[in-house]
């Protein structure tokens, strides 16, 4: 990824790959509905927040809790009937969608594209179940149509 966000010239292929697999690993961290993380927003991303819990949730939360809350990003992204629910992101996943956010428009994706995990060339987001059944088979795992 260090190589994709200090080359002037990024292939598209590269740029997807770093997609993928950050929107895999986001999916996995968080364990949430494939929908909710493939469909965040780049106005979600830049809205996100660091340690900003409400005081009444807060009292209810362990001291590692809190210490996580501080530590991660959270995004509200729309979810299941309209719902917002958080998705966290640590360091590692917040450099990673600086540099995909970053190389948009090198790689092909539209202006009016307002997905953070866009395709090149549409106006559609990569499908997390793809991207994880893809990574599953090429992972060889046992039983890979159940993800």
């Amino acid at each position: 990824m260090t190589e994709l966000a200090t080359e002037s010239e990024t292939s598209c292929e590269s740029w997807t790959t770093v997609c993928e697999v950050t929107l895999a690993q986001v999916i996995m961290f968080n364990r949430r509905r494939v929908g909710e993380v493939s469909k965040m927003m780049i106005s979600d991303y830049e809205n996100a927040t660091v340690g900003d819990i409400h005081s009444d949730i807060m009292q209810h939360l362990s001291e590692l809790e809190k210490r996580l809350c501080n530590l991660l990003t959270r995004v509200q992204v729309v979810g299941k009937r309209g719902t917002h629910v958080p998705v966290l992101l640590t360091d590692n996943f917040n450099k990673a969608l600086q540099v995909i956010v970053s190389k948009r428009a090198a790689n092909g994706v539209p202006d009016f594209n307002q997905f953070v995990f866009a395709r090149s060339g549409s106006d559609k987001h990569l499908r997390g179940s793809d991207v994880l059944r893809k990574y599953a088979v090429e992972c060889d795992v046992k039983y890979p149509d159940t993800t």
